[in-house]
């Protein structure tokens, strides 16, 4: 068996967090992002209507 401290599973549950915390931030830019995309096609569209 390998090495499993308790030191060594806190660590990686820290990193675990950091890593979904990231990605959560991550998607919720890139949906920020396409809603901002959206929303300028309409404008543009209605503009050129």
């Amino acid at each position: 068996m390998g090495y499993c401290s308790p030191e060594y599973l806190k660590v990686v549950n820290e990193q675990e967090e950091k890593v979904n915390q990231n990605d959560n931030h991550t998607l919720s830019l890139l949906i920020k992002i396409i809603i901002i995309l959206i929303k300028i096609g309409a404008i543009s569209v209605a503009f050129l209507m």
